[in-house]
């Protein structure tokens, strides 16, 4: 019978391990706030440990290669007792911090609509408001958009009232819908042009899906990073029940109160990311992988069927149960201008800026490797043992049938030992398996980044940064560099994770520094990149701000941190060194302003809790609405929509509108679209100039 104790070490060693360990970049000091973490791991006798480098792109010569690197990349991601670690039990988290500000659009004659040129509403008009968006000329899909002074609104699909409402903001006494669509989605905006997608499309998350946000008050984990790739196809509204309408619409809105539908393209896939710019329609879209039997193409559009041959992937298997098609399209006809397909994992998060795509996905280490790998370098295996070890290794083995091999040879050791000393080894290896997963934090998950300029969708550069991304706001291009937020080690039990940023050449994306090991035992909560600084959230108990000097690409450091309960996930600078966070504490929707006018001293200007316990702004950037020139930022809730003064975060106006999901603001005047109607304020006094009834015919007030 085995003896209990070699039984438990053989436990141990087999335990679910969450996360890949990929050790190319280990050599920052854990936990010290600083360091570049560029040094390689050394990797001895035989380890794969150090041996991985950032992932490059290869195709297939034939369909039946393609298949056979399928099938080895879906053996790496199998789950079970070889497989990749067990996800942790996801804890309520938010989603995205703003990266910039709404922008103004002027309105006289032949100024531009949201995200491009558009139509103007009249001779000369008042600024209008329009979406929040990461990078400013880079447009992203929403359910309110600007059109020059008329808003294009998506009414609510679930009460019956499916289609869209182009409402006449001007003079905002007098708003009006003047035209309705009968189709609805949310919206791309640019070159008088309004892109509508699929409407009432159900996403498959990446990971999982993000529930409204309650952090665990003890402690508890979040697992949920790089869940929602953005927040295209859902933010936080309704999510309707009905069968997918699958067409991506374009519309003259050259006479923006009577849309023309120029063209359409069918969607095969499902739409992870979508952006307009320069005239420039840019979607990823997902597929599942064909399965056997299937014929062995790629289809994204109705009309868009990739080749195996043409699909590229990585040069190694490495998890992959999905593919991602990014193509560029123009907004004037939908013509399909540029369009490569790649192979990755379901997490995937995408960054668009204007010059390039930033696709990422993550690999994983199967646990049967890592526990080969820690085996091969530990000093309590004989050398007779670990050199069978190392012919293991050596053998072209299923995870599964490696796993059983290594298991079998230490139990075979461990049970030619006397009682005494097999406890003693047991202890010591129980001791340097907990040492390694610590040690090997930083490699234990891969984010690995493909760079796509716009101009020809070529992946120019591939390259990777420890640890796992939030979403798409943990990514910012600034002068010619990348910067990326992780969390690294979350995966692995009992060890404490901790948090990096990243800085890479945004062309090459070598990386250049870093920052390493804020907040241990902590995951990011939001993410702020905003020139030469960063800002990141860390939660678990509490909620420290760190903020980053990152001037120096080479040598970025922690300027500062401030701690206060709660948590912080949306960022959004107020300008003069103030930073505004949205989130929670105590189950009630939270508002902090942060002063960061000394980054070695950052400090709590003001904040508050709302009576809410939820904010649309948990999910979407795009819920969120600044309006600088009265010194307002909106917030929808449940109990209403909040209209909070920037300076002390007093309540202007709550306004009373059922299922508040937007505001814009037309001059002085703020709009707060709910499902139903849309109320407008007269912001010099906060009372109430009109209401819309944005179900009504057109004509109707």
């Amino acid at each position: 019978m085995l003896p209990r104790t070699v039984g438990l070490v053989v436990l141990v060693l087999g335990a679910s391990i969450t996360g890949a360990i990929t050790l190319a970049d280990q050599g920052a000091t854990p936990g010290d706030g600083t360091g570049d973490g560029l040094a390689p791991a050394s990797a001895a006798n035989g380890s794969t440990a150090g041996s991985e480098a950032a992932l490059g792109l290869t195709t297939s010569d034939s369909t039946e290669s393609f298949r056979a690197y399928v099938s080895r990349a879906q053996r790496v991601s199998g789950a079970g007792h070889g497989g990749p670690v067990e996800r942790r039990r996801p804890v309520r988290t938010t989603a995205t911090p703003v990266e910039t500000a709404a922008t103004d659009v002027s309105l006289d004659a032949g100024a531009s609509a949201e995200g491009g040129d558009g139509a103007a509403g009249g001779s000369a008009s008042p600024r209008v408001g329009t979406t929040t968006v990461q990078v400013t000329g880079v447009d992203e899909p929403d359910v309110v958009k600007t059109v020059g002074d008329r808003f294009y609104v998506q009414r609510a699909p679930r009460r019956g009232d499916g289609g869209t409402s182009v409402v006449a903001a001007t003079p905002p006494a007098d708003a009006t819908v003047t035209a309705v669509l009968n189709r609805s989605g949310r919206m791309l905006v640019g070159d008088g042009r309004v892109v509508m997608l699929p409407d009432r499309q159900r996403v498959r998350r990446p990971v999982e899906p993000r529930p409204e946000p309650r952090p665990d008050p003890v402690g508890g984990t979040v697992s949920a990073i790089g869940a929602a790739a953005d927040a295209v196809l859902s933010d936080g509204d309704d999510e309707a029940s009905a069968a997918p309408a699958r067409t991506l619409t374009g519309y003259d809105v050259s006479d923006p109160d009577a849309p023309a539908a120029t063209w359409e393209r069918e969607v095969k896939g499902r739409i992870v990311s979508a952006r307009l710019a320069d005239g420039r329609v840019l979607l990823v879209v997902a597929n599942d992988l064909p399965a056997r039997g299937e014929s062995c193409q790629v289809q994204p559009l109705g009309d868009v069927s990739v080749p195996c041959t043409e699909v590229r992937h990585p040069d190694r298997p490495v998890a992959a149960d999905v593919s991602y098609s990014v193509l560029s399209l123009s907004a004037t006809d939908g013509a399909v201008r540029e369009r490569t397909t790649f192979l990755g994992s379901r997490d995937a998060t995408v960054h668009v800026s204007p010059d390039a795509v930033y696709a990422t996905y993550t690999t994983t280490e199967r646990r049967a490797a890592l526990r080969t790998d820690y085996l091969l370098d530990s000093e309590v295996l004989p050398a007779d043992v670990r050199e069978r070890l190392r012919t293991v290794r050596g053998y072209d083995l299923s995870p599964a049938a490696e796993r059983e091999e290594v298991e079998a040879t230490v139990r075979g050791w461990l049970g030619t030992l006397a009682p005494a000393e097999r406890e003693r080894a047991a202890e010591r290896l129980r001791e340097g398996w907990q040492s390694y997963l610590r040690d090997n934090r930083r490699d234990a998950t891969t984010t690995h980044i493909v760079r796509f300029p716009v101009d020809d969708l070529d992946a120019t550069a591939t390259g990777s940064v420890p640890g796992e991304v939030l979403n798409q706001f943990s990514f910012d291009v600034h002068e010619g560099h990348l910067r990326v937020a992780t969390t690294v080690g979350e995966r692995l039990p009992r060890v404490q994770s901790a948090n990096d940023a990243y800085v890479l050449d945004a062309a090459t994306l070598e990386r250049t520094g870093a920052v390493t090991g804020m907040s241990p035992g902590q995951r990011v909560y939001g993410v702020r990149f905003d020139g030469d600084r960063g800002y990141v959230v860390t939660f678990r108990q509490v909620d420290p701000l760190h903020v980053l000097d990152l001037s120096n690409p080479s040598s970025p450091t922690e300027e500062g941190a401030v701690k206060l309960p709660g948590y912080s996930s949306y960022l959004h600078p107020l300008g003069e060194d103030r930073v505004l966070g949205i989130g929670e504490e105590g189950g009630r929707v939270k508002a902090v302003v942060f002063d960061v006018s000394d980054p070695a001293e950052p400090r709590v200007e003001t904040s508050r809790l709302l009576d809410a316990r939820w904010s649309a702004v948990s999910r979407t950037h795009h819920a969120f609405t600044h309006d600088p020139r009265h010194d307002v930022a909106f917030l929808p809730t449940p109990a209403g929509g909040y209209v909070l003064s920037t300076d002390d975060l007093a309540t202007e106006r709550r306004v009373a509108v059922d299922d508040p999901r937007r505001a814009r603001y037309v001059g002085d005047h703020l709009f707060v679209f709910g499902a139903g109607r849309a109320v407008v304020l007269n912001e010099t006094d906060w009372s109430r100039t009109t209401t819309v009834d944005l179900t009504g015919a057109p004509g109707t007030a």
